[in-house]
């Protein structure tokens, strides 16, 4: 996709827009060490700039209906980054094998994963 607008001098363009969200649980709804969430988000952090580029992290607080009904509610960091289309997809695989890593890891049912403005869930039983 073109940029909308003509490139100025010295400026470059990245279009592909991406994010992890990093949780605060492992088995479902047991909050991790305030360290532990440092460790996680700098990981990705550190995965994303090596592979991306650079990052921008938010903080936010999400919910989620279990099979029980129950309201989970986690504190998350969305690690948010932006690609060029050539690099983006040269490294797309590699970016969901590394979100299947961290969920297993990390003792997740499902990760969440942003591309474009739509939500993905990556589940990781049966993969």
């Amino acid at each position: 996709m073109p940029p909308k607008r003509p490139l100025l001098k010295n400026e470059f363009y990245l279009p592909e827009n991406f994010a992890v969200y990093v949780p605060s649980t492992t088995s479902k709804s047991r909050k991790i060490a305030p360290s532990t969430m440092r460790n996680r988000v700098d990981k990705v952090r550190a995965w994303m700039s090596k592979v991306y580029g650079g990052t921008t992290s938010i903080r936010g607080v999400g919910t989620y209906t279990d099979e029980d009904t129950l309201l989970i509610k986690e504190n998350v960091v969305v690690v948010q980054s932006f690609s060029s289309t050539q690099d983006f997809h040269l490294n797309e695989e590699l970016l969901y094998n590394q979100i299947m890593k961290w969920g297993r890891t990390w003792g997740q049912e499902s990760m969440g994963y942003e591309y474009e403005g739509d939500m993905y869930y990556i589940e990781m039983r049966g993969n």
